[in-house]
């Protein structure tokens, strides 16, 4: 039997353990994967995909195997997603300037606080 739906086919036989397939999605590494039966197969819409050669197949019911271990990881417990705040930070006050001193200016050592002009000449 085949069937075209939208641009994708799908083979079946009737006596096979997969099913052919044209379509999987573009990013089919992203999903979740195993090594089995010597091949790595992905898990995408309930079903294991896998490549033989140039197509692609899903197997017609899960094997058991691949069904024990998908379980598995989906039965388990829930990471701790407890956020832990560290203790605050305690800065010690720092103490006060000195107070600033006045410098001053080489033309001025006497204490003279004038103010200097030039005269033109």
């Amino acid at each position: 039997m085949l069937s075209a739906l939208g641009g994708c086919y799908v083979g079946l036989q009737a006596d096979s353990a997969y099913v052919e397939t044209s379509y999987v999605p573009s990013n089919i590494e992203a999903y979740p994967h195993r090594y089995y039966e010597g091949r790595t197969v992905y898990y995408v819409n309930e079903r294991w995909h896998y490549r033989d050669g140039a197509r692609w197949a899903y197997y017609r019911q899960e094997p058991a195997p691949l069904y024990r271990q998908r379980t598995y990881v989906q039965q388990a417990p829930p990471a701790n997603r407890h956020i832990f705040a560290s203790p605050p930070v305690r800065i010690a006050p720092r103490a006060p300037a000195p107070p600033a001193r006045r410098s001053e200016h080489p033309d001025n050592r006497n204490g003279d606080r004038r103010e200097h002009r030039r005269t033109e000449r």
